[in-house]
């Protein structure tokens, strides 16, 4: 019998921990692209809500002379009044931000309404600078999505954050 061959089966026990080890940094570097994706995906998913919302809106008010929807006339808030008049359906996804920990629903929304003041509310010919409605709170990382008076979405970084 040949002594050079070695009738060994199996791995050592140094082996395997490399192996492991080896996996563990490797997962370590992965770890913050993936979370990067995940809050990309709730950051876009989010602009969907928001741009749906815009919509809606921009609906609401054409068919009400240019006027946006006014949560002290109708004494419910923005998203109550688009879903009761059926503008939007009473899906309670729509109003949840993906990224913020509190859940949003229809009559609790995720998203600020900015359309508060009734001396001066804004119409479909408001300046288009004028941001209507935004995410609640800081829920994304260094910035937040916005809707302006003209329906366009977009994404506005912190002040500060780098």
């Amino acid at each position: 019998m040949n002594s050079c061959y070695n009738t060994k089966k199996g791995f050592t026990l140094i082996e395997l921990m490399i192996v492991l080890v080896i996996i563990g940094v490797l997962l370590a570097l992965l770890y913050p692209a993936l979370q990067n994706t995940i809050e990309g995906a709730h950051q876009q998913r989010c602009a969907n809500n928001i741009r749906e919302i815009g919509a809606a809106m921009i609906l609401y008010a054409k068919d009400n002379n240019g006027m946006f929807p006014n949560e002290e006339t109708a004494g419910k808030n923005f998203a109550q009044i688009l879903v009761d008049d059926g503008y939007l359906p009473n899906d309670d996804s729509l109003f949840d931000c993906p990224s913020n920990p509190a859940i949003g629903t229809v009559a609790n929304p995720d998203y600020t309404y900015l359309n508060t003041d009734a001396a001066n509310p804004y119409t479909i010919y408001t300046s288009d600078r004028e941001v209507i409605l935004h995410c609640t709170g800081n829920c994304h990382s260094g910035g937040e999505n916005l809707l302006n008076v003209a329906g366009r979405v977009y994404w506005e970084r912190n002040a500060g954050y780098e």
